[in-house]
């Protein structure tokens, strides 16, 4: 009990924590609002990036549980090395996916057309504010992971 205290306590300032809060919320409501309506997510993925339902089938499985890895680190649970490499990249992973998707989407001007970062649950239509939007999470995302590691 002694060594979860002391790490939960060795952490960075304010700021870190704060950013680190942030990053978990987001992901969180992305998480909840994908898992809400998960039958109808691979649809929308599907017509957003123009793939086959199947494929699309597997890519908003493994993005929601990546999503879910990806909380530990951000709420700095102790893990071990690896799950906390894992947890790490795992995040980068979800905000990389969810970039790419910003880009191909960024000319759309058709305010109907989902880029499926909330699932089916909330439209929320693509524009180059979603791209600055997801490079600001990013960069928070960096900041922390940064922070992080070298507190550890």
């Amino acid at each position: 009990m002694r060594k979860i205290v002391a790490t939960l306590t060795r952490t960075n300032g304010l700021l870190t924590r704060s950013l680190g809060l942030v990053m978990v919320f987001v992901f969180t409501v992305i998480l909840l609002t994908q898992l809400y309506t998960f039958d109808r997510f691979p649809g929308v993925i599907s017509s957003a990036l123009g793939l086959p339902v199947e494929v699309a089938s597997v890519i908003c499985g493994v993005i929601v549980l990546a999503e879910l890895l990806s909380l530990p680190f951000l709420l700095n649970i102790p893990l071990s090395t690896l799950m906390r490499v894992l947890s790490v990249l795992l995040g980068f992973v979800v905000l990389g996916f969810w970039a790419y998707v910003s880009l191909i989407m960024r000319n759309t001007f058709d305010p109907l057309r989902n880029t499926g970062i909330a699932g089916d649950t909330v439209i929320i239509p693509g524009g180059w504010w979603f791209v600055y939007y997801l490079a600001g999470l990013i960069v928070i995302y960096v900041w922390y992971s940064v922070r992080m590691v070298r507190s550890k």
